[in-house]
């Protein structure tokens, strides 16, 4: 059969499933129902069908992607078409099959609450921003009034208990009379209405950034991401990468809703240019901030060796956990607090835009002794 043919075949394809929109409900009882490694198949091609098609891909080159595991969108934001080393990234299907087989404790990162109780019985405690309180149906547990706390320290940050992307973040603030939420002022009758409605959440501190933060980007607060691998007993770091918030991302850093990341060079500290993604499947690297026109590529971590060593020791004692991606804050007093732990790092686009996980025979060799099909 001609290319040009095949070409033809699978545009018609793709446009009556694009048309059709989600097939969660045709998929969902299958993956559930389905045995390993038919189950992260079919979510792996679920994730393509959705958002795949919407990326412009040659034919030979998408059929490239699919060999090697890697979704369309994936295999282009990971600039895999102009690249031989595939072998060295950890593919989409290798992260969906890893779900089961390397993750273990996962509630301790889903769940923000019992994160927090998890540290704390770890003595961990001093390293987190301070809990001030728990929202559980609508009302602060102890029969505290939000706004009490909020008199009390100004400005806080309210958190879904369970989420992620920054989904649900908000910052409230007093500031003289004013009471904002996300930088808008509302009265007081709408506070009490947001706190009523929202979802379990907790409140913690907002904590001030360092000043070189400020510096690039001063109205989100900038974190850094780094991977931890815990393999007999040896910590690894599989990658570490800044996020910075801009314009399109509000006070949020999230990548996803439009914020930078940059690369973080694991000896030096030293970052790389930023990248942004712009749609599924395209991403813009910037050397400057886009909105500050501030440096970014060649910028240094300040002390980034002894932060390192020092959280590394910090987390000696945690292995409960098989491999986390935490987010970390350095704050104005010049120490860094841990904002949480995730269990959805291994294999993220944002981070293996600058090294590829598998290129550390290390982390080759935690994955094929989990079992996971590389």
């Amino acid at each position: 059969m001609a290319i040009s043919t095949i070409q033809r075949r699978f545009k018609k394809a793709k446009d009556i499933i694009t048309e059709k929109g989600p097939i969660n409900g045709l998929f969902f009882p299958l993956i559930h129902f389905s045995p390993e490694p038919i189950k992260s198949i079919l979510i792996v091609t679920r994730e393509e069908i959705e958002d795949g098609f919407k990326v412009d891909l040659p034919l030979r080159h998408r059929l490239r992607a699919y060999k090697h595991g890697f979704t369309s969108k994936r295999y282009c934001e990971l600039n895999l078409q102009n690249r031989t080393n595939l072998d060295k990234y950890l593919s989409r299907f290798s992260e969906v099959n890893s779900y089961s087989k390397v993750h273990k404790n996962k509630e301790l990162l889903t769940n923000k609450i019992k994160f927090y109780q998890y540290m704390k019985q770890k003595g961990l405690g001093e390293y987190l921003p301070k809990l001030y309180g728990i929202i559980k149906d609508g009302e602060v547990r102890g029969n505290k009034k939000f706004f009490d706390i909020l008199q009390k320290y100004n400005k806080v940050i309210v958190k879904p208990s369970l989420g992620s992307r920054g989904d649900g973040i908000r910052i409230f603030e007093l500031e003289h009379d004013d009471i904002k939420v996300n930088g808008e002022i509302v009265s007081y009758a709408d506070l009490e209405y947001i706190i009523r409605n929202i979802g379990p959440s907790i409140i913690t501190e907002y904590c001030t950034q360092a000043d070189f933060l400020d510096e690039i980007y001063s109205e989100s607060t900038n974190t850094i991401r780094i991977l931890i691998f815990n393999h007999n007993e040896e910590f690894i770091i599989g990658y570490a990468y800044l996020r910075i918030g801009t314009d399109k991302s509000g006070f949020v850093d999230n990548i996803s809703c439009g914020g930078l990341a940059t690369g973080i060079d694991l000896k030096t500290g030293k970052l790389s240019s930023a990248a942004q993604k712009i749609y599924p499947g395209k991403v813009r690297w910037h050397k400057i901030h886009p909105d500050t026109k501030s440096k970014i590529k060649g910028r240094k971590i300040p002390k980034w060796n002894q932060f390192k060593n020092n959280f590394l020791s910090i987390i000696d004692d945690l292995n409960d956990f098989n491999c986390v991606a935490w987010d970390i804050l350095f704050t104005s007093k010049e120490e860094f607090v841990i904002i949480e732990g995730n269990n959805n790092g291994p294999g993220q686009l944002s981070g293996q835009r600058f090294r590829p996980l598998l290129e550390d025979p290390r982390i080759k060799k935690f994955y094929k002794e989990h079992g996971v099909i590389l």
